[in-house]
Formats: C-alpha cells, sequence, structure tokens
C-alpha cells in the first residue's frame, strides 16, 4: 500500500486514471497520459477515451500444463512473448498487455486490450492461465482467441530470464515521466513499468502527484516521478530483488 492517506490511483487498460476512495469506491476522474519517450525515442503510444464495457462472452478457459510448458516459445514476426509469473503468452502486436499493478490481489490478473479499441478488456488469472474476463473485441476477437491459445504455465526461472534479471538493459525506447527517464523491462521477462498517481495530504504535499509503478506478478514499487524516491510501501519478493535493483540502477533522475 502507499503511504497512509493517499488516495492510490491506477491507469486502466484504456488510460484512464482511477481513484480508490477511504471507502473502496472507485471513481474514473481523468485521462492519464502515456508516458512520454524522450526526443530520441521510436515510440510513442496515445490513450484513448474508456467507454463503459460490453457484455462478456464466455470463452472456454485454457488449462495449462506444467508438464508440456515451455518456458521460451518462439514468437512469429509480428507478435511478442509475455511473462507474467509463471505464465507466458505469445501476442500479437497490435494487442496490448498489462500486469495489474494496481489490484490489491497479491497475485494479479494479467490483462490484454486491442490498442484500437478502448475498454475492451480481457483478463487472464495469474495463478491458473484460465480467463477470468472477457469484452467483445470486434475485428481483434481472432488475435485474441489465437493468443489465449499461447498460454502456457511453467515454473518462473528467475536465472533464465531476461532484463532486468539477467543481461543488459536495451537501447530504447527511453520513455520520460515528470523527471524520471525509464525503460520498459523485457516484455517477456515478467516484470513491467506502468504510469499512475496519488492524490492526498499526508505527505505534506498538496493535489496528486504522478509515479512510476514497477511491478510483476509477486513484487512492486512506486517511485516518486518528480524526486525518484520509492514511495511507502514496497513490497518486493526475494526472487525479485536483484531484477528490481537493476532496474531501479536503470532509471535517470533529471
Amino acid at each position: 500500500m502507499l503511504a497512509a492517506g493517499l488516495a492510490v490511483l491506477g491507469i486502466t487498460a484504456a488510460g484512464a486514471w482511477v481513484v480508490a476512495s477511504p471507502g473502496g469506491e472507485e471513481e474514473v476522474v481523468q485521462q492519464v497520459e502515456t508516458a512520454t519517450p524522450s526526443p530520441d525515442a521510436s515510440e510513442t503510444a496515445t490513450p484513448a477515451a474508456s467507454p463503459a464495457p460490453g457484455p462478456l462472452i464466455e470463452l472456454p478457459s485454457p488449462s495449462p500444463s506444467l508438464a508440456a510448458c515451455d518456458p521460451n516459445p518462439p514468437a512469429p514476426l509480428g507478435t511478442k512473448l509475455w511473462g507474467w509469473g509463471d505464465l507466458t503468452i505469445i501476442v500479437p502486436d497490435e494487442i496490448q498487455v498489462q500486469g495489474d499493478l494496481f489490484a490489491l490481489d497479491v497475485q494479479p490478473n494479467l490483462i490484454l486490450f486491442p490498442r484500437e479499441v478502448s475498454g475492451a478488456q480481457t483478463h487472464i488469472d495469474a495463478r491458473t492461465g484460465a480467463v477470468v474476463r472477457h469484452d467483445p473485441q470486434g475485428d481483434y476477437e481472432p488475435a485474441i482467441t489465437a493468443a489465449l491459445a499461447t498460454i502456457s504455465k511453467c515454473p518462473f526461472n528467475a536465472a533464465a530470464a531476461p532484463w532486468p534479471y539477467n543481461g543488459d538493459p536495451p537501447v530504447g525506447p527511453l520513455l520520460t515521466l515528470g523527471h524520471l527517464s525509464y525503460l520498459q523491462p523485457d516484455p517477456s521477462s515478467g516484470m513491467q513499468a506502468q504510469t499512475g498517481g496519488t492524490c492526498g495530504t499526508s505527505t505534506g504535499a498538496s493535489g496528486c502527484r504522478d509515479f512510476l509503478a514497477i511491478g510483476s506478478e509477486h513484487s512492486r514499487l512506486y517511485l516518486d516521478a518528480e524526486t525518484g524516491q520509492v514511495i511507502e510501501g514496497a513490497k518486493i519478493a526475494p526472487e525479485d530483488k536483484q531484477a528490481f535493483d537493476r532496474y531501479l540502477a536503470s532509471v535517470e533522475v533529471r
């Protein structure tokens, strides 16, 4: 949890800030601007408005087998291998993937959503690989269905995972948020960086402030976008500590 008295804002898959009030209710308060790449970055993501989700579609839940798992399956051209805890999934580039770093659950869902269809989401249970929510995806339905068919559940091996667990950091693109410059971890590493914000006065600051959320299935921490300081409430699993230390060493405060 963040510091007491702060309302936590998380970005939904469509890019909206969500405030968790003291009473537990959630309210969408404003549109989040996606972190801005530095001038030498090659990619820019544009968030869209978030309409109410449509009716759910029942999909057969995959039943990944530990015996038949493949921790590093080849990803065809135009797709990426994503990791989240013990899960791996191969997803087309037109589909965005986010771990729910703002959920209260210690093992948050993995969320898939088309870049061009706002509000439509597919949630995968991090423990089982089962689909627990699926909104209509329009023309992207075949791509989502094909991605779900690639889910594999294998014991996570930190010694074999890519940066920031092992190897060198990528060349770019370098993203910016406030005074922070940061990289996205390798998608197959199971670690992600996302943007969010907090509102409250318990820390002596009025209004709202941005933060960078860094997390995996079992760990998460939040960096103040202005100071680069870790906001109270970091929770790092022992198997993730070295990778988080290496990632934090790559973050620059301007």
